[in-house]
């Protein structure tokens, strides 16, 4: 086996699911890991409160993308859809951050972005659910119809979302929102449904921004 053929090797056994290019690979790989992925994070104003990596856990990324409808179906026959990267950051609060790849612009992903979201959701509005279920197992004093109906009570929660587009290409010139995708005129309506993209694209920043970042692993990516 030649070098060439070990680099291919290697590569497709680190593949990220869901990504199809050699530079989404790149991209989704460096992510991984958590020092990369932190300090990427760091560098923005997404957060309010500095990622420590030590405190990100890497999640199982096929439940977050398996699509809303088909759900029950595609597990039963074993299909699954990816996210590129997906991580559970446990800091003051929970959150679940999940990156997605791009090097060129994708006019359908506003859709995809909400699917996924919308999915991981309801799978952890059916965990509490389920977990729910298991507890009660006759009606709980204080419990009213749609609590005992759905399992779940009025002060159950579950962790936000946030899924950021790691965009590497020139420029993002599609939607940017569920909404950019209706041909409604604003006004038409008192509100279009809303879900936009939250963009990050790394050659947009300054220097300074590239240079504070604390992993050397990101700085020589995005100097280089």
């Amino acid at each position: 086996m030649n070098i060439i053929e070990k680099i291919r090797k290697k590569i497709k056994e680190i593949n990220p699911p869901g990504t199809s290019c050699d530079k989404d690979i790149a991209m989704a790989v460096l992510m991984r890991d958590p020092d990369n992925f932190a300090s990427l994070l760091n560098a923005t104003d997404i957060f309010a409160e500095k990622i420590l990596p030590e405190d990100l856990v890497e999640r199982d990324s096929r439940l977050a993308a398996l699509r809303f409808a088909d759900m029950e179906k595609m597990k039963k026959k074993g299909q699954t859809l990816y996210r590129d990267v997906y991580k559970t950051w446990y800091g003051r609060y929970t959150f679940h951050v999940g990156f997605e790849n791009a090097s060129d612009s994708d006019p359908t992903l506003a859709v995809r972005n909400l699917n996924y979201d919308a999915t991981d959701y309801h799978v952890q509005t059916a965990a509490k659910q389920k977990e729910n279920r298991r507890k009660w197992k006759e009606r709980e004093k204080g419990l009213t119809n749609g609590e005992w109906l759905r399992k779940f009570r009025k002060t159950d929660s579950i962790d936000m979302l946030v899924t950021a587009v790691l965009f590497t290409g020139e420029e993002w010139d599609c939607a940017k929102d569920v909404k950019d995708m209706f041909l409604v005129p604003d006004g038409y309506v008192k509100r279009k449904p809303s879900w936009p993209l939250l963009i990050i694209n790394p050659f947009e920043m300054s220097d300074e921004e590239i240079l504070a970042m604390e992993s050397n692993d990101m700085k020589f990516v995005w100097v280089w």
